[in-house]
């Protein structure tokens, strides 16, 4: 497929971004990656949770929603989400997302028992926990042989694509091979590049992209400038602190601190009477 824009870089299904888009505009597809990795379930349909409907850039609170959360018709909640670089924090940041749909549901006057089923998907192109399998599945239960499950309705379900895939089924294996290399072989996975191709090829999706890229870059900025901030102001205050408590006075101090950080005095004055 050739693109108008030249400079565009063709964005792959392992995007965050793309990977969201793909799913949350083509319920079938999302439908399909469930089943494949969840032959338990019996969907016979989903719809997205609203607040999940549209990519959303929360410059507040420094952070984006690039997740899929859909609702299956016995009411079953289903997050996933693409994760193409090892971050080192993938476990923490999986019990954080796990909270937080439960925190959503209880603030609409959910009692406990009330809590849905919960499934927690992430397709991953690395291993997380280095032993080689293509799936780990994990639920709360206890050490004891035989192990008593909790029965919480939660189950976490991480695909490494890299993995062995020598116990899969064929259609399990072939949407992992497309993840690794964008190989089609199944109608699933040529619906998926087609969709890929179609939006890398839309002008109107690129232009999002990329303003989110800037915000993204922005957003970068200023946490870098708030940090530095922070980090002088800290120095400033424990410095000012330090001096006083050796019997310096404030002048004294205010002197001090403008020697060794080389700052003017009225920025440190000012700094203080923050």
């Amino acid at each position: 497929m050739m693109y108008k824009d030249r400079n565009w870089k063709y964005l792959r299904f392992t995007n965050s971004f793309m990977f969201a888009s793909v799913l949350l505009s083509n319920k079938d597809i999302t439908k399909e990656i469930i089943e494949l990795f969840n032959p338990e379930l019996d969907i016979k349909e989903i719809e997205f949770i609203d607040e999940e409907k549209e990519i959303k850039l929360v410059r507040s609170n420094k952070y984006i929603r690039l997740d899929v959360l859909v609702k299956l018709n016995d009411g079953t909640l289903v997050n996933v989400e693409m994760q193409a670089y090892d971050k080192d924090n993938l476990r923490k940041r999986l019990r954080y997302y796990s909270s937080n749909i439960d925190i959503y549901l209880l603030r609409k006057q959910t009692e406990y028992n009330d809590l849905p089923n919960k499934i927690m998907m992430m397709i991953c192109t690395f291993d997380i926990f280095g032993e080689n399998k293509a799936i780990y599945e994990f639920k709360m239960r206890t050490n004891d042989n035989p192990p008593i499950e909790l029965n919480d309705g939660v189950k976490f379900v991480i695909l490494n694509s890299k993995g062995d895939f020598s116990s899969l089924s064929a259609p399990q294996k072939a949407f992992l091979d497309y993840v690794n290399s964008d190989f089609t072989s199944t109608s699933l996975t040529s619906k998926i590049k087609e969709k890929v191709d179609s939006l890398n090829y839309d002008g109107i999706w690129r232009a999002t992209y990329m303003r989110l890229e800037l915000d993204l870059y922005d957003m970068k900025q200023e946490g870098i400038k708030e940090g530095l901030k922070i980090g002088v102001h800290k120095i400033v205050y424990n410095a000012y602190k330090k001096a006083i408590n050796n019997n310096k006075s404030t002048e004294q101090a205010i002197k001090e601190i403008a020697d060794v950080i080389d700052m003017p005095l009225d920025e440190i004055k000012r700094i203080l009477d923050e």
